[in-house]
């Protein structure tokens, strides 16, 4: 290939060894075992779903159980007439607070782990994030379902006239995977 059709501009130098394929273990560390490779792959390199621990599964479970709390108080609440005189902005007001929480627990995860080093909390980073979108749409669904009855004229008035309104859409439309 000539340079200007994808290639480098410059000749980049190959390596000794570029026929063989470096396999990495858990760490990133180097394995070096001797034997055929379909051993070395099924073996060593590839947990089989049996040698996993069910720890992290019942973890994750655990944890997407405790996270919905919050949305099971918030239901008995509303069918036990306990939201007050405006149920409606009620359930949009705790709705909106709880994505914030766990938004912010989403967050604060990384910061937390590198000053402890509790590395076992990453694993649970993206569980809780995806919990927070759930509560985002929840909040959201509200909003537009209870509050504006689907009336896109009225919220798209509503977006534009007040602007916490306009933050949280935004940030709504940034969390979308």
């Amino acid at each position: 290939m000539e340079s200007g059709e994808g290639t480098a501009d410059r000749r980049v130098p190959s390596s000794r060894d570029t026929a063989v394929q470096r396999v990495r273990g858990p760490g990133r560390a180097p394995l070096r075992r001797d034997g055929s490779e379909e051993i070395l792959l099924t073996a060593t390199a590839i947990p089989r779903e049996g040698q996993r621990s069910h720890g992290r599964r019942w973890a994750t479970v655990s944890l997407v159980l405790v996270c919905l709390l919050p949305a099971l108080w918030l239901a008995r609440s509303a069918f036990g007439d306990d939201l007050g005189a405006n149920p409606i902005e009620e359930l949009e007001i705790q709705t909106g607070l709880w994505t914030l929480r766990f938004l912010i627990l989403t967050l604060a995860i990384t910061p937390h782990r590198r000053f402890t080093g509790w590395n076992w909390l990453a694993r649970h980073r993206r569980t809780i994030g995806l919990v927070t979108f759930g509560y985002a749409c929840l909040h959201l669904s509200m909003y537009i379902g209870l509050d504006m009855f689907f009336d896109l004229s009225d919220t798209v008035e509503d977006v534009a006239e007040h602007l916490y309104i306009t933050v949280g859409m935004t940030a709504f439309l940034l969390m979308i995977p």
